[in-house]
């Protein structure tokens, strides 16, 4: 399950046309904020490549569930691939505090 978290930078036909529909839901997301639809629209953002979008719900995604590893994973991942790499670092960080291992290999490898 972790793995696949992490595998948001995999694109395909099929994830863009769930993202173009998921972003088209943006209106019932925003009424009932909850951390998984959160995530949902993050990943479809960051297929139509709104990076910065993406990191926007992730982080509010966070702040609904702020001891899910895997988010501040997904989020320090977005952070890297737009050139952040310290606040890459820092999410990161937090994620292998939670016990996301991945995070702690690259906190070791690029922090």
């Amino acid at each position: 399950l972790a793995e696949e978290r992490v595998r948001l930078f995999e694109v395909s036909p099929d994830s863009l046309m769930h993202a173009e529909t998921t972003v088209d839901l943006e209106g019932l997301i925003d009424a009932k904020p909850e951390s998984s639809y959160e995530e949902s629209r993050a990943y479809a953002k960051k297929y139509l490549n709104d990076l910065r979008g993406a990191i926007s719900d992730m982080s509010m995604a966070i702040e609904l569930e702020p001891q899910d590893q895997y988010n501040y994973s997904s989020r320090g991942l977005l952070k890297e691939e737009i050139g952040d790499l310290e606040g890459a670092c820092s999410d990161w960080r937090k994620a292998s505090e939670l016990g996301h291992e991945s995070s702690a290999t690259w906190v070791k490898d690029q922090c």
